[in-house]
């Protein structure tokens, strides 16, 4: 009984089907639009940024009806790929000369003026919205001449265009102040006084070690000379000894005599 009525509805569904690709093979474009060409984009490159705006190259070609290309150009065009950039950790001495920068060239059709908005989270490295407070800065960069310990924290910048307010980048920087004296994070520093001992090391290495052979060796040489020296010493005392002995034996035995 449930046979039939499945039957019908596949009927009526390859009905349906056929009709509309009969429908569809059937369009024809019109007379008006049979040598008209489109410019469009055929090759491209990645963006040369990962984050915020960057550019690419576009290879864009007029192509007709027949797929045939035309009036090829190779043009240079602004992208956005993601406005988050993420965030960037700095490590700095007290005293120290640091500039943070979040500029975007302004060319391109992605161009035109920028907007730069900073905040702050003072004393601290994160990316929660709740901890940080506007800066009166419009800049494009964030300048300290001698840094202090009161300015370490999380520096968040964001970039909008002018003209629609749209946000395309963002980055964060956090910034961490050490007071000068405490340690050295003289990093390239530390890996020179490193290289500069190892080579010390390497040339001083062979010299001792011959003369510490050297000196072993004459310590042996002491050693042999003088054990020979004490054996034919007690060797002689032994005769000696004995000599003295059986001359005062004879003796006693010619008194006895």
């Amino acid at each position: 009984m449930l046979v039939l009525p499945s039957l019908f509805i596949i009927f009526v569904a390859i009905t349906s089907f056929a009709q509309d690709w009969e429908d569809f093979v059937t369009v024809t474009i019109p007379s008006i639009l049979e040598n008209v060409s489109i410019r469009t984009v055929i090759e491209t490159t990645e963006c040369s940024v990962t984050c915020g705006i960057g550019s690419k190259i576009e290879k864009r070609c007029l192509v007709d009806r027949a797929g045939i290309q035309n009036d090829c150009e190779v043009v240079r065009v602004d992208c956005l790929r993601n406005w988050l950039c993420g965030i960037q950790i700095y490590t700095v001495k007290t005293g120290d000369n640091f500039i943070m920068d979040c500029q975007i060239p302004p060319t391109g059709t992605l161009g035109g003026r920028k907007l730069y908005y900073w905040r702050i989270a003072r004393a601290t490295v994160t990316t929660s919205e709740r901890y940080f407070q506007p800066l009166k800065v419009t800049n494009y960069t964030l300048v300290f001449e001698s840094i202090q310990e009161e300015d370490a924290g999380t520096y968040l910048c964001d970039v909008q265009r002018e003209d629609d307010l749209k946000l395309v980048k963002r980055i964060y920087f956090g910034v961490k102040v050490i007071a000068t004296g405490i340690m050295d994070i003289d990093f390239y520093k530390y890996v020179i006084s490193k290289q500069q001992l190892t080579t010390l090391a390497e040339g001083l290495t062979t010299p001792v070690v011959e003369e510490k052979v050297e000196l072993h060796g004459g310590i042996y040489s002491y050693v042999a000379i003088g054990s020979s020296v004490g054996l034919l010493a007690g060797i002689a005392v032994l005769v000696v000894s004995r000599c003295t002995f059986r001359s005062k034996k004879v003796e006693d035995i010619q008194k006895a005599c």
